[in-house]
């Protein structure tokens, strides 16, 4: 199997010129089963006119969207370029590879597996949900019952996952329609996973091939949170008891930015998440009618807990 990476990016010059350092060595000592696109979404700062010139070739490539097509859009096209004999590494344009992260990948892949996930060492428990078998010396995972999303931290980074395009070809048309859950990338793994079954993985240790990554909190009030507003839209993919499980544990974690955006440049999905979780019964739905009350306690507690450090501070501490 041949490996094709790609690497959306947008405004980010000096990360992408870092990344690039690293990344192009690796990708010339592999011509033959290496390729690679950058595509700019039509940043005003985005790629220097001079990465093309100095790294350009055969199979390296440079690209530039002719609008804005948003960050989603722009991800989803490395499905639309890939072929079906490659594995597709969707790679983020700031999460800077390790030295020998192409070769180490290279030795991975297999026709027989439906993707690679790089979540071993970040804390999930994946027990519930597969099987494990020895294959040429290589343990092998196995999704049962379809894929369970967890909610955590970092599993929706799209640099976590390769994808083996002569599975993942004939779902491309459902990233697209899940582009407004800001994970269209995971729907892809959804569908394939209810469709199929099951679906075999190899599971690798991420901090072998990223060293540098960014991260995204799915607990902070910031823009960065509007990433997983959408994801309650991903449970359509799953069998109904599990996606049950999933919108709830959802909530638990991200019920304070469920509402914080409520009125923000993403309202019309907040709606739509909203009418989602309130579809799934009683529960659910007191849960969303409690959210503001929620909030709004949950704000006057931090405020207390802010002055209550700044008292600390000017207090000195009585001595015998």
């Amino acid at each position: 199997m041949k490996l094709f990476i790609y690497i959306p990016t947008y405004n980010r010059p000096k990360e992408i010129r870092r990344q690039l350092e690293v990344l192009i060595p690796q990708v010339n000592k592999h011509k033959d089963r290496v390729r690679l696109i950058v595509n700019d979404n039509a940043s005003p700062n985005g790629i220097n006119d001079e990465l093309p010139f100095l790294y350009s070739s055969e199979n390296i490539i440079f690209m530039k969207n002719c609008g804005n097509i948003g960050g989603n859009g722009n991800i989803l096209l490395g499905f639309v370029f890939a072929r079906a004999d490659e594995f597709l590494w969707l790679l983020s344009d700031n999460d800077l590879v390790t030295e020998n992260a192409v070769e180490t990948l290279l030795h991975e892949l297999d026709e027989n597996i439906d993707f690679i996930s790089l979540n071993l060492d970040m804390g999930l428990d994946f027990s519930n949900v597969y099987k494990k078998t020895k294959k040429d010396s290589a343990m092998v995972y196995e999704w049962i019952d379809g894929w369970v999303l967890p909610v955590s931290e970092g599993i929706g980074l799209i640099s976590a996952c390769l994808y083996n395009m002569k599975t993942f070809s004939p779902y491309i048309a459902t990233a697209f329609y899940f582009h407004n859950s800001s994970f269209p990338h995971l729907a892809v793994l959804l569908a394939a996973a209810k469709d199929k079954g099951a679906l075999k993985f190899h599971l690798l240790s991420r901090h072998s091939f990223i060293i540098e990554e960014s991260f995204l909190s799915i607990f902070s009030v910031s823009d960065y949170s509007l990433s997983h507003l959408g994801m309650p839209l991903l449970s359509d993919l799953m069998p109904f008891k599990k996606s049950k499980i999933f919108l709830w544990g959802w909530l638990k974690h991200c019920w304070i930015m469920l509402f914080a955006h409520r009125n923000g440049a993403y309202y019309h999905v907040f709606r739509q998440s909203r009418a989602i979780i309130c579809s799934y019964g009683f529960k659910f739905k007191v849960f969303v009618f409690l959210l503001p009350f929620l909030f709004f306690n949950y704000s006057i507690f931090r405020f207390i807990k802010a002055g209550l450090k700044k008292i600390k501070k000017h207090v000195k501490p009585l001595t015998p």
